[in-house]
């Protein structure tokens, strides 16, 4: 049977495949990928509620296909990972899917059980006050009525995992990319990598907000000089988690970016210092999460001498846990080489914007 963290790395898989295979439809020929302007934290609660309630479904309908199953590629990108990815391209009738020969044993009929869910159309909605996009599903209460498999059963309607209360503390690109380097540069007391056993969903939640804090403080104090060094979100968000941790990579030599912005990027990373990361005891599930310094603690003694009122949620009790220690950097931005590449899709579902 699949373990939580299973369907949170399902989950997490899911909506990125779904992110870099839509289009925002911004544009007559179709716009941008979803995922250069957008993150998880960009789809609207709602939404995200109907995501985790299909993916919980089909795991647990069809999740012993998936662990009886042996697809290529397990190794380096994870069996959950793989099928989450594949379960929306082939919902979404793309060009790859369960069906094109990396499941062997089990490819066209979980191919098949993925086209029964029909298409999940998505849409950019208008702006809000604050100039902020979200993006939307099909409306809960109709889906769940009109749905190919005759609705979503009640059992699968809880909140399946944290979301962010509010904007202010929204996972950005930025955000997402500052997470995957923390979790491929760190490694356990087994000195494997963190990502290879871990993902986003893994991060307790008073870790997550203080991650959330931090990018957010980051991107705000120097907003003027990343805009005009002109760094893509996503690398800057990789190069500050580098940067504040000493590894042997980072703004200093960020290549996309003017030498004369690359010092000050990174003296402003490494104010923040580091910030170290455990793996904590099995719950009463065997599981485990990832854990941060105490939030109390870190707020009161960060280098920055603490952070604004407006970036601090909710707090919760943190357990005791094992230290890890930092890997050695990887090549630049492993994000690239980080999920499946899709080089036959026969369409991008374009996200109409709502009106």
């Amino acid at each position: 049977m699949a373990s939580k963290r299973d369907l949170d790395r399902f989950i997490d898989a899911y909506i990125e495949a779904m992110l870099f295979s839509t289009n925002d439809e911004s544009d007559e020929s179709g716009g941008e990928p979803l995922d250069k302007n957008y993150g998880p934290g960009d789809i609207a609660p709602e939404t995200m509620g109907l995501i985790e309630e299909d993916c919980a479904d089909f795991v647990e309908r069809f999740g012993p296909l998936i662990e009886d199953d042996d697809p290529e590629g397990e190794a380096k990108w994870g069996k959950w990972e793989l099928a989450g990815h594949d379960f929306w391209l082939d919902r979404e009738g793309h060009g790859a899917g369960f069906w094109d020969g990396d499941w062997p044993k089990h490819g066209d009929e979980l191919s098949d059980a993925a086209k029964s869910y029909g298409t999940f159309d998505l849409t950019v909605g208008d702006p809000d006050a604050d100039g902020e996009r979200l993006i939307y599903g099909p409306p809960p209460d109709w889906y769940r009525e009109h749905h190919p498999r005759g609705g979503v059963s009640e059992a699968h309607r809880p909140i399946l995992r944290p979301r962010p209360a509010t904007r202010s503390v929204r996972r950005d690109r930025f955000t997402d990319a500052y997470i995957e380097a923390a979790l491929w540069s760190t490694i356990d007391d087994d000195d494997e990598p963190l990502d290879k056993n871990y993902g986003p969903g893994d991060i307790a939640p008073e870790t997550m907000e203080l991650i959330i804090e931090d990018c957010n403080d980051f991107q705000q104090r120097y907003s003027e000089l990343l805009a005009d060094s002109g760094i893509d979100d996503a690398r800057a968000g990789h190069d500050f988690w580098l940067s504040r941790g000493g590894h042997g990579s980072g703004f200093f030599d960020e290549d996309t970016i003017d030498e004369e912005f690359q010092d000050p990027l990174q003296d402003a990373a490494r104010s923040y210092g580091e910030f170290d990361l455990y793996v904590g005891d099995p719950d009463a599930d065997g599981e485990r999460l990832i854990y941060g310094p105490p939030p109390d603690w870190y707020r009161e003694h960060h280098p920055r001498g603490g952070v604004s009122e407006a970036h601090r949620p909710i707090l919760r009790p943190r357990p005791a846990t094992r230290s890890v220690r930092q890997a050695p950097p990887r090549p630049r931005y492993a994000g690239e080489d980080a999920r499946k590449v899709v080089t036959n899709l026969n369409r991008a579902t374009p996200a109409r914007r709502r009106r």
